[in-house]
C-alpha cells in the first residue's frame, strides 16, 4: 500500500494495521481511503484506536438493522409500521437547523458510545420528528462541507432516524479545527446533563393532561393528584415543599415512587385515597405523611390475597400503633416508625441491613402488641419478636 503523506497529525485508513513510523492507524474500511485529522498518540494508543473506528453513518446502519432483527426480534415490518405511523402523523422536524444528508455523516467511534440496542428500539417506538433535536457536528472547515462531516452528540437518535428511512437528518455545525475538538466536545455535551426526575414526569403529565391529553400515564398522574388533593395532601419532594412553589396541601408526600407503585397496583386511586386519609387521620399534625407508614400499609395490603381484611382496617392498624407512637416524627422530624423498627430488628438480628419490607412485619406486629384484634396477614410469622425479645430502646424517646 502507498501512504498518501498526511503531514505529523493526519491519519489514513485503509488497511487492519498500525503504522508507527508515520504515525498513522491503518483501518480496513469499505472501498475506500477516509482522512481524519488526530493528535500524536503512543504505540499503545494507536494499537487501542485500531480497534475503534471512525465510520460512515450508512455502515453503521446496516450492521444495526442487522443485530436489531436478528437479536431483538425488531425486524424490517416492524421498523415500517412505526414508518408509517410517524407518516400519519403529518409532523415535520423542526425549523431553525439545516438538513444534511445522512450519506456524508460519520461517527468517531474512537470518542463514541457503542450502540444501545434497546435505546434506539426506544426511540424508534417514541418517535416524533419535531422532538429530533438536531446533531452536533464539526467541521474543519465551512466551505469543505461537501465532504464527510463527523458528528460528536446524538449518535441514537440519528441512526434511529436512518433506520427509518430518512435520508437527511437535522444537524448543526461547528467549525474548528483543533483534532481533539470532537472528543473534548462529546465530553462537556455529555457531562452534567441532569435527567428528568420522577417528579418531573408528574408534573409535566398533569399540565398534559389540563391541555387535552388521555394518555395511560397522564390519566394515572391526574387520578394520583386527585387522591393527593382529597386528602389536603400533596405530592412533592422535600425541596420543593421548602420552596415558594409548595403546594397549598396541609400534608404532603415527597416519595414519587412510591406513590406510582401504589398507582400501578390499583389504577382506580381507591388504594392511594384509603392510605393517605389513614395516615392523615391518625396523625393530622404532622405535616409530612410518613413514607414508612405508607409503605408498611401497602406490604400488608399485598398480602391481603384474598381480601379479608374489612373496610377501615388501615386507621384500625395505626390507631393501635399510635398508642406507642403518637406522632411518626422525631424531634429531628426524621422518621419514628424507621428508627423504631430498625431499633428492633438490630437488637433481634445484629448487623441486618434496612429494608422496608421490615415495616410491614414491624406494623402488623406492634397492632397486635397494643391489642388489635383483627388477624392481619404475614409472610413470616412474628419475626421482629415484640413480644418475645423486646429491645430495652423500643419505647423510649426518640
Amino acid at each position: 500500500m502507498e501512504y498518501e503523506n498526511c503531514g505529523k497529525d493526519l491519519i489514513i485508513k485503509n488497511q487492519e494495521k498500525v503504522d508507527t513510523t508515520l504515525n498513522c492507524v491503518i483501518i480496513k474500511t469499505n472501498k475506500q481511503t477516509v482522512l481524519y485529522r488526530l493528535q500524536f498518540y503512543s504505540k499503545m494508543e494507536l494499537s487501542m484506536r485500531a480497534t475503534r473506528e471512525i465510520r460512515f453513518l450508512s455502515d453503521v446502519v446496516k450492521e444495526v438493522k442487522t443485530t436489531l432483527a436478528t437479536e431483538y426480534n425488531f425486524t424490517q415490518n416492524k421498523i415500517d409500521a412505526e414508518k408509517a405511523r410517524i407518516e400519519n402523523t403529518g409532523k415535520q422536524f423542526a425549523h431553525g437547523c439545516f438538513m444534511y444528508p445522512i450519506a456524508k455523516l460519520a461517527l468517531d467511534y474512537t470518542v463514541q458510545r457503542d450502540i444501545d440496542y434497546k435505546h434506539i428500539i426506544k426511540i424508534i417506538r417514541r418517535y416524533n420528528p419535531q422532538l429530533c433535536a438536531p446533531a452536533s457536528a464539526v467541521t474543519d472547515g465551512i466551505n469543505n462541507m461537501e465532504s464527510t462531516v463527523g458528528v460528536y452528540d446524538g449518535q441514537h437518535r440519528i441512526v434511529a432516524s436512518a433506520i427509518l428511512g430518512y435520508k437527511e437528518v437535522p444537524i448543526t455545525v461547528v467549525e474548528d479545527d483543533r483534532p481533539s475538538f470532537a472528543s473534548y466536545a462529546f465530553e462537556e455535551c455529555n457531562t452534567n446533563v441532569k435527567a428528568l426526575e420522577p417528579k418531573d414526569f408528574y408534573r409535566n403529565r398533569l399540565t398534559r393532561y389540563d391541555l387535552g391529553d388521555r394518555s395511560a400515564e397522564v390519566v394515572q398522574a391526574y387520578v394520583c393528584e386527585q387522591a393527593f388533593n382529597n386528602n389536603d395532601a400533596d405530592l412533592e419532594d422535600k425541596a420543593t415543599r421548602k420552596s415558594k412553589n409548595k403546594g397549598s396541601g396541609k400534608h404532603f408526600f415527597s416519595h414519587f415512587n412510591y406513590a406510582e407503585k401504589i398507582m400501578n397496583a390499583d389504577k382506580s386511586g381507591k388504594l392511594m385515597h384509603k392510605i393517605l386519609n389513614a395516615i392523615s387521620t391518625v396523625y393530622p399534625d404532622d405535616e409530612e405523611i410518613s413514607q414508612d407508614l405508607f409503605i408498611g400499609l401497602f406490604i400488608i395490603h399485598c398480602m391481603d390475597h384474598t381480601g379479608e381484611l374489612p373496610e377501615g382496617w388501615m386507621i384500625d392498624v395505626l390507631e393501635k400503633c399510635a398508642i406507642s407512637y403518637p406522632t411518626s416524627l422525631t424531634v429531628m422530624k426524621y422518621s419514628l416508625y424507621k428508627s423504631k423498627a430498625d431499633t428492633q430488628k438490630q437488637h433481634t438480628m445484629p448487623g441486618h441491613k434496612w429494608q422496608s419490607s421490615i415495616m410491614g412485619d414491624f406494623l402488623r406486629e406492634l397492632y397486635m402488641y397494643n391489642g388489635g384484634t383483627l388477624n392481619l396477614p404475614s409472610e413470616g410469622g412474628s419475626i421482629m419478636q415484640l413480644d418475645t425479645n423486646q429491645s430495652p430502646l423500643l419505647f423510649t424517646a426518640a
